[in-house]
């Protein structure tokens, strides 16, 4: 499991605040506000995601879109690779 991301789980409602603030809460997250939502940069959250140690997005269009559901779980289960996610989830993706 990738240790650096887990003090995120502490801080995940101070987050959820202040992407909140307008009311409007994202059933998806963009790459710049889930870069935002787990307090790294655009380029850090680009290396993740090509290492396989985001959650999966998904495509729609040509943009790529990391369902907010899928984020929070990530996190609740402590930020699993990709792969262990998967496992985790029973190979459901």
């Amino acid at each position: 499991m990738m240790t650096a991301l887990n003090p995120l789980l502490g801080s995940v409602a101070t987050h959820k605040e202040k992407i909140d603030a307008a009311g409007a809460t994202p059933q998806f997250f963009v790459r710049k506000t889930l870069a935002a939502f787990l307090q790294l940069s655009t380029r850090t959250l680009d290396r993740l995601d090509s290492a396989g140690k985001l959650p999966p997005a998904v495509r729609i269009g040509a943009a790529k879109r990391w369902p907010r559901i899928v984020v929070e779980e990530w996190l609740r289960l402590g930020c699993p690779s990709r792969e262990e996610m998967a496992a985790l989830r029973g190979g459901h993706e």
